[in-house]
Formats: structure tokens, C-alpha cells, sequence
């Protein structure tokens, strides 16, 4: 577990029991018109994520992705906006890291691809730039499997 912290709490089954540890650690969920970033990792987690994708995106948030994500998921028919990592410098898209500092996304689900430089690092500003402004971030598709 990466974390700051850990939270133990007992619920009638394990998603109960998940989602207190998560309030009582001060998680919030995203209001309904507030996006959610989504960076699913490597080819395999992306297909294992396509299904909470989609009852994301029917929950009525606007879902947003770099560039792999956004590929992957479209293929799969769900609706999910582009946006520019740190790395891709001039793009046509907005960037994440502006979308996180203006609160246009209030959480986030990263996934690491691979240990690459260039994911590294735009793991490493995507990340940190969401711990600074608060937003909600889960690092494993576990965990973000449970909530939705």
C-alpha cells in the first residue's frame, strides 16, 4: 500500500469495509458535473478497466485520459476526453496538469504503464500535482474496482 497511512475499519463485506477506510482517510468522491482522470496503466489493466470505465461514465462523470487511456477506452465506445501529459509540451489537447489545478478534475485513478523515463515522469508530475491541489488519487485498479 502506498500511502501516509493506513485505515482499518470492518463493514458487512469487504467493499463496506474499503470504502470507510477511504471517508475516514478524508477521500471524497467527485461531485457529478467534476471530472475523473483516468490513466490505466499497460494494455492488460486498460482491458480489465474497460468495464468501470463504462459505469463511470454512466454514474454521469466526465472522464478524461492522456493519450493510451483515451485510444483504449474510445475502441471500447466509452465518451472520455483528451488531454496532454507533461512530456507532450505544445499540444493541441489541454493539459492535465491544468485540469487538476483548476478543479475541472476532482479525482483521479493512475495507473503506471511502465517504469519508462518519460511515464515516470509524467507519473511522478500528474501525481504530485494532484496531492497539491487535494484530489482524490487511487494508484491500483483494485481499489478503484471496489468503489465503482
Amino acid at each position: 500500500m502506498a500511502s501516509t497511512g493506513e485505515v482499518a475499519c470492518f463493514g458487512s463485506n469487504k467493499y463496506e469495509a474499503y470504502v470507510k477506510s477511504l471517508v475516514s482517510a478524508g477521500f471524497v468522491l467527485p461531485q457529478k458535473n467534476k471530472g475523473i482522470l483516468l490513466r490505466t496503466g499497460n494494455t492488460q489493466q486498460k482491458d480489465d478497466f474497460v468495464e468501470y470505465a463504462k459505469k463511470i461514465e454512466e454514474l454521469g462523470y466526465p472522464l478524461y485520459g492522456t493519450s493510451g487511456t483515451v485510444a483504449h477506452l474510445r475502441e471500447h465506445g466509452v465518451k472520455i476526453d483528451e488531454l496532454s501529459s507533461p512530456s507532450e509540451g505544445d499540444s493541441t489537447f489541454p493539459s492535465v496538469v491544468d485540469y487538476l489545478r483548476t478543479g475541472k478534475i476532482e479525482m483521479m485513478i493512475s495507473i503506471p504503464k511502465n517504469l519508462s523515463p518519460e511515464e515516470t515522469h509524467n507519473g511522478f508530475v500528474i501525481r504530485r500535482t494532484a496531492v497539491d491541489y487535494n484530489v482524490p488519487l487511487l494508484t491500483d485498479s483494485m481499489g478503484a474496482k471496489i468503489i465503482y
